[in-house]
């Protein structure tokens, strides 16, 4: 099974970033922030023998630094679609394969109070169950 919190702990030492559990972000965490949320998924497969979660990963950037979190979103983005080797045992149990759910990594369109912008992208897993 697909374990979120071991995927967070491997995205924040390859990112060297802050992180935690979302899907909101706690009022004195550091401007720099990734955020992990898992989603539902799309559910078992037709065989029974493998899930499909997904999960949300949101990077905030410091104040006024529009190119770092999409940077550094970038770089996750590639690591998970490209850079990877599938299978896998990093994130929990066997990962066959990681691939998102829509498009690539987009802001979302407004800034926060401290004028940090935060970019996001979905993605799913298929895993042992």
């Amino acid at each position: 099974m697909f374990s979120v919190t071991a995927f967070l702990e491997w995205a924040k030492d390859f990112l060297d970033i802050h992180g935690d559990l979302g899907p909101q972000p706690m009022q004195d965490m550091p401007d720099r922030l990734m955020m992990v949320t898992l989603l539902p998924g799309a559910g078992l497969t037709m065989d029974d023998q493998f899930d499909q979660p997904s999960f949300q990963v949101a990077i905030r950037g410091d104040q006024f630094a529009e190119t770092t979190p999409e940077a550094d979103m970038r770089k996750l983005d590639r690591a998970l679609i490209k850079e990877l080797q599938y299978p896998h045992n990093l994130w929990g149990d066997l990962v066959v394969t990681c691939s998102r759910t829509g498009g690539g990594p987009s802001p979302i369109q407004s800034y926060d109070k401290g004028r940090r912008v935060t970019y996001t992208c979905t993605y799913w897993v298929l895993c042992d169950l």
